[in-house]
């Protein structure tokens, strides 16, 4: 949500020197942004929702011209995976989210929404579905490089923590068989630090 939020609000200051000049503010036209999550949370599911900016009154009488203030429109549309009765969840999960051909989603998209797309149509179609499999299979293997980078920096720094801890306990003259038992470092590896004291 807060991603829709900076990116709309970019997409309004980006018209500065474009829609309109220094602080003729005027010229600020409307901005809509439809955000397609493909992934909805699964105890929720489906969803449409609108966000947009409304005026309230707290003291006093004045009111402003609503073309003034209502800027903004974020939409966030969520793809679950059970059937819904809404004719454009479905739509678009039959697009997006339906392991189907192409030809297949392109008969269905005939049949079921009165849709007849051109063999160019199909063609971009079937590309923005694998862009966005492409999109999600990226995440994921950025996700488990993120995930092992962390996990390894952890374990260099638990096993540094230990070997602190070892080298303490042999200037204590703690055995090396306790050592190993209370550090779960490798007996060899704790005899070799023995050595470097």
């Amino acid at each position: 949500m807060k991603r829709a939020v900076f990116y709309a609000s970019r997409l309004i200051s980006a018209q500065k020197e474009t829609e309109f000049s220094g602080s003729d503010y005027n010229g600020i036209r409307k901005v809509y942004t439809i955000w397609l999550c493909m992934r909805a949370p699964e105890h929720e599911g489906s969803s449409i929702t609108s966000y947009t900016l409304h005026e309230k009154q707290l003291f006093g009488h004045h009111v402003e011209m609503k073309e003034h203030y209502d800027l903004i429109n974020i939409t966030l549309i969520y793809l679950g995976n059970h059937r819904t009765g809404d004719s454009l969840i479905e739509l678009l999960r039959l697009v997006f989210r339906s392991n189907a051909k192409v030809m297949v989603k392109k008969e269905r998209l005939a049949k079921q929404y009165d849709l007849n797309l051109t063999d160019d149509m199909a063609e971009e179609m079937n590309t923005m579905c694998n862009l966005s499999e492409g999109i999600f299979e990226d995440g994921v293997k950025q996700g488990v490089k993120q995930g092992m980078k962390q996990g390894l920096e952890r374990g260099a720094k638990e096993t540094k923590e230990k070997m602190m801890q070892a080298f303490q306990m042999l200037k204590r003259k703690v055995s090396v068989s306790e050592i190993v038992k209370k550090t779960g470092l490798a007996e060899d590896d704790v005899r070799q630090m023995k050595l470097l004291l």
